[in-house]
């Protein structure tokens, strides 16, 4: 659990350069209440699942942050992609009409 926790609250990635620096720094007070919010929405959408524009549209979390977001907790372990019986990730559309990943919850919880 120790190691999970860690994950939770890993700092936001940068590419080393001083722009890049600064801006992961200054999420650093938001980053753990935005993976909050994002995992919450999902785990209360349960089997059903939401994509990042439904995790926006939830949370309130711009589409930009929840995509960081949601690679840091499927990188803990905590979210994964939906998959239907022949092992296709499941898409739904966006409010653009473009197609979408749908993540639900694993069974770990930080």
């Amino acid at each position: 659990m120790a190691q999970l926790a860690l994950d939770f609250d890993r700092r936001p990635p940068h590419n080393g350069s001083p722009t890049s620096r600064a801006a992961a720094e200054s999420m650093v007070p938001h980053v753990r209440g935005q993976k909050a919010r994002v995992l919450a929405a999902i785990v209360a959408a349960g089997e059903r699942g939401c994509t990042g524009d439904e995790i926006e549209v939830a949370t309130g979390v711009s589409h930009q942050a929840v995509g960081p977001r949601l690679l840091e907790l499927r990188s803990a372990g905590l979210v994964r992609r939906a998959i239907d019986d022949q092992y296709r990730t499941i898409e739904r559309p966006t409010r653009t009409g473009r197609m979408a990943v749908v993540w639900v919850a694993t069974e770990r919880r930080p």
